[in-house]
């Protein structure tokens, strides 16, 4: 071998050498590099993971306290308390605008920022001016439910109880306690030691008792008996029902009835025969059944009897007229009047007709479910 091929042979040999000693220290110097960032990649997942554990707790909070602000979820809580702090600066600028604009601007903002005390609120005072009591009393309500400080409870609780009385007086001016009485056990935690609910209850069963509407002030009474605003009131005018119903029934003059359907029943006696009459102002005849006539104790031994063909609302129907016999409520005693037999099916015994009524001045108290007679002049 000449010395030509054994240098080539040592070149060649250092030049490979110099490329494995140049890779070696490539890998030496970037492999901490792929460590870092192998460490990167792991810390930033854990990082995520830790953000994505908060973010699930996070909601589970706003969910569970829904007092909390509800943040849009493509939007970073930095960056929606900043937006609901420039719509909350709005709203004074946004007096002189019409209210169907502020109603409008202000439920899109409630539905990124649906538990916010101050929009609902606002939503409430603009919705009980226009009159939508219900609307506001809800609205008003939630915020106080989600009132975040001792000042927006006491805001909150002020605009409430101011809707609900106006609310309440248009219900009781226009008699509509049902809705009235919803009302209050729908907002009674809020309403519980309000009196001037039991004032307006009060006001109601006083009207009731000066028109003698005995049997609905009764009902009224009943029905509201578990309001407690009302209470004490109304145990007064329950006493005061119990006296008036003694006095009224206790006078001649006022004669118990018993409803049928849109009539009223009454107990008279002919010849002391107790029947139940239907009172019927349409017909000039009293009348009684063949069946309620066949059932007296004692007889009626008329001094005549004719027949005769009346028209009834089932068509001309053919009776027996018995005279004389006496028909008497109570005091009131038409005698020497005739009645009619007929056949006809009824689970009551007959008609007391304008014969008998048209003896005296009469009235008939419908809600009182009461007959007051008078002598005339």
């Amino acid at each position: 071998m000449n010395k030509t091929t054994i240098k080539s042979l040592v070149v060649a040999l250092l030049i490979s050498l110099s490329v494995i000693i140049y890779l070696l220290i490539e890998r030496v110097t970037t492999q901490p590099e792929v460590l870092d960032h192998q460490t990167s990649i792991s810390e930033q997942t854990s990082v995520d993971s830790q953000e994505l554990i908060y973010s699930t707790s996070n909601n589970k909070r706003l969910t569970d306290n829904p007092k909390v602000n509800s943040l849009s979820q493509n939007s970073s809580p930095q960056s929606s308390t900043t937006q609901l702090t420039d719509a909350l600066s709005q709203l004074p600028e946004m007096a002189n605008t019409p209210y169907a604009q502020q109603i409008h601007q202000i439920n899109q903002w409630l539905q990124q920022w649906p538990y916010e005390p101050l929009l609902l609120m606002r939503l409430g005072k603009l919705q009980g001016e226009l009159g939508d009591f219900d609307e506001a009393a809800s609205h008003l309500y939630e915020a106080l439910q989600y009132a975040q400080s001792h000042e927006q409870t006491t805001r909150a609780r002020t605009l409430l109880l101011y809707t609900l009385n106006r609310y309440g007086k248009d219900l009781a001016l226009s008699n509509d306690w049902l809705t009235l009485e919803s009302l209050y056990l729908q907002y009674q935690d809020t309403l519980l030691e309000q009196e001037g609910w039991g004032e307006l209850a009060h006001k109601h069963a006083n009207r009731l008792l000066d028109a003698k509407r005995y049997q609905e002030l009764e009902y009224f009474i009943q029905e509201w008996s578990h309001v407690h605003a009302a209470k004490a009131d109304l145990n007064h005018f329950s006493n005061q029902l119990s006296f008036a119903q003694e006095l009224a029934l206790s006078s001649s003059k006022a004669i118990p009835l018993r409803q049928w359907g849109a009539h009223y029943l009454v107990t008279v006696m002919i010849n002391d025969n107790e029947v139940n009459l239907l009172i019927d102002t349409g017909a000039s005849q009293t009348v009684l059944t063949q069946d309620a006539y066949n059932r007296m104790s004692q007889p009626l031994n008329p001094d005549e009897i004719r027949r005769q063909t009346f028209n009834t609302a089932g068509g001309k129907v053919e009776g027996a007229v018995l005279y004389p016999v006496e028909i008497k409520i109570n005091d009131f005693v038409v005698y020497d009047t005739s009645i009619a037999l007929l056949e006809f099916n009824v689970p009551y015994d007959g008609l007391l007709g304008m014969n008998f009524l048209s003896q005296f001045e009469f009235e008939i108290d419908q809600q009182g479910h009461l007959l007051f007679l008078t002598l005339p002049d």
